[in-house]
């Protein structure tokens, strides 16, 4: 880790107005920030975009640069170039709750981790039991392990009142607020027309967004509205207009006389409100949902029951009640401070700068050792094996195991016999629970090792060696595979192929001894040669160590 990685942030995130206003804001406080520039397009990720405009402040090697530009921090696993770019310069990732983007960044990253929530669209689902449904069986044991380093970055100091005590304990105040963009636009609302601005993306598309719309064309769709938010598919209402240009937008933001905001749920906002808010124009809002729980009373554009909304959008739309617009207006000013900069600026940086980043990052406890295992007792695989001791030297530690049977000669100190025993699936993720290290296996059956005492488990990492696996490695450790020269005249079967395929695929490194051999893992097996590094004269001890230091 280079001196400057405390002040450099990973920001995990690709939401643009979110990105607008909080990466400034970090760059404010004088610390680097790196943004991602890919991510999914589904309409999950319809106000997503990614910006290069922070790179050119970034202290990093352009090579360096390059290979995270270039990498999926969502859907691809963090290769070895990755893993140690992110250990090596940064002392910080901030994460969005995406996996398995955020069980990659738990198992792959020695430094702090804030978990960035803003609440669910789901009034009783926590952070904690959605991971359980999603999150490998590993999960419990992987952010317990982390949980001295880790935060629950929440945007509203509410959101961690469902939460379990482990993420209660971790819970950090870190509010969000609304970019230049927006801001300058303060208090020019005017109204003049006599329509309901109402946002509801995705009508065809989620059931949730269907339902949204429907209750608010039956209690208002007698008056005059607009509808904004991207469509995926089109509807023939004719007043769903659909993503509009920014312009058009902030047209209606200024215009229209009213804003409907439907939301009751207790712990999620979106931006939309916050934006009327701040243009001025008067919101009427649900009681329950969090605008109505921004403050300590119920501010006049606050309703208890659809009614009672009606009833303020009825004496708005037409403007013929001047006094409660000037009221409702009035009174935003107290949700609309806890969006400011200067609020925002204040809290990030007594909890993230003077907090946080002051705390020490405990090193993780790790053995100091690893286990070399081989697949078969034959003469190429102990040739490598060998390899591999002389390259451990005295910078790293190893225990070898030995397939041939135990006798009293043997030096069980370096020298373990053991035998390859298998898992079926249910014991499996059993023992994933455990250690804390898991990957998806969808064969009934996994090799592990069986010493006899504690299977190599003490062991910071596996080394398997050979050529083959007759079942998969089982991902209940993280391992590399030094891939050895195939036995010759020795064919492979297809279940055998494609069980060592899972097994290469499933690795945190590929080891092999020639280019040759490199080449046959990426074209036979699709192995990427990011993975794959060629153990040659150059290889030594020292490469082996910063391999294994970035392992998970």
């Amino acid at each position: 880790m280079d001196g400057d990685s405390n002040q450099r942030v990973v920001w995990l995130l690709n939401h643009t107005t979110l990105r607008e206003f909080e990466v400034p804001l970090l760059r404010s406080l004088g610390l680097e920030v790196y943004c991602p520039k890919r991510f999914p397009r589904n309409p999950d990720n319809r106000s997503a975009s990614v910006s290069y405009q922070f790179d050119e402040s970034l202290t990093l090697p352009e090579s360096e640069l390059a290979t995270l530009n270039d990498f999926d921090f969502y859907s691809e696993p963090f290769t070895p170039r990755i893993r140690q770019i992110l250990n090596d310069r940064f002392g910080s990732i901030v994460v969005a709750y995406m996996f398995p983007m955020f069980e990659q960044v738990l198992a792959s990253f020695r430094g702090r981790i804030l978990l960035r929530t803003f609440g669910s669209t789901h009034p009783t689902y926590t952070y904690y039991s959605f991971a359980r449904e999603v999150a490998s069986p590993a999960f419990e044991r992987l952010i317990a392990r982390c949980s001295q380093r880790f935060w629950f970055a929440q945007a509203y100091p509410n959101l961690k009142t469902i939460e379990p005590p482990l993420i209660q304990r971790r819970s950090v105040d870190l509010p969000l607020g609304l970019p230049e963009r927006v801001t300058r636009h303060q208090n020019t609302w005017v109204g003049g027309q006599a329509k309901i601005l109402f946002v509801c993306p995705e009508i065809d598309t989620y059931q949730e967004s269907k339902q949204i719309y429907n209750e608010f064309k039956s209690h208002f769709g007698d008056l005059g509205h607009v509808i904004c938010g991207a469509q995926s598919k089109p509807t023939t209402d004719p007043a769903v207009l659909g993503k509009v240009d920014d312009e058009t937008y902030s047209q209606f933001f200024r215009t229209c006389n009213v804003m409907f905001y439907h939301s009751r749920l207790p712990r999620h906002i979106h931006y939309h409100p916050l934006e009327a808010i701040c243009y001025g124009m008067p919101v009427v809002y649900m009681q329950q949902g969090m605008l109505g729980q921004l403050t300590d009373r119920k501010l006049p554009g606050a309703c208890e029951t659809i009614s009672e909304a009606r009833a303020k959008v009825d004496r708005l739309i037409g403007k013929q009640d001047a006094f409660l617009s000037q009221q409702i207006r009035e009174s935003q000013s107290e949700i609309y401070h806890l969006f400011t900069k200067e609020y925002a600026l204040e809290r990030w940086n007594k909890e993230f700068v003077q907090g946080i980043l002051q705390r020490p990052v405990l090193a993780t406890q790790r053995s100091g050792q690893l286990g070399i295992l081989p697949l078969a007792n034959h003469s190429s695989i102990r040739k490598s094996c060998k390899n591999l001791i002389e390259i451990c030297g005295q910078r790293v530690r190893f225990r070898l195991g030995s397939l041939d049977k135990w006798d009293p000669q043997s030096q069980t100190s370096s020298l373990m016999p053991f035998a390859w025993k298998t898992l079926s699936n249910q014991q499996l993720r059993y023992v994933q629970r455990l250690s804390g290290h898991a990957q998806r296996c969808s064969e009934p059956v996994t090799l592990v090792p069986d010493d006899g005492v504690c299977d190599f488990m003490d062991c910071d990492a596996w080394i398997i060696v050979g050529d083959r696996c007759w079942a998969p490695i089982a991902p209940i450790k993280p391992y590399i595979f030094y891939f050895t020269q195939p036995a010759a005249g020795v064919p492979l079967s297809n279940s055998v192929q494609r069980w060592t395929a899972q097994s290469l695929q499933n690795a945190h490194a590929v080891f092999v001894d020639t280019a040759e051999d490199r080449d046959l893992l990426t074209k036979e097996y699709g192995i990427s040669q990011d993975w794959i590094f060629l153990v040659d004269e150059n290889f030594n001890g020292e490469d082996l160590w910063r391999i294994t230091q970035n392992i998970p």
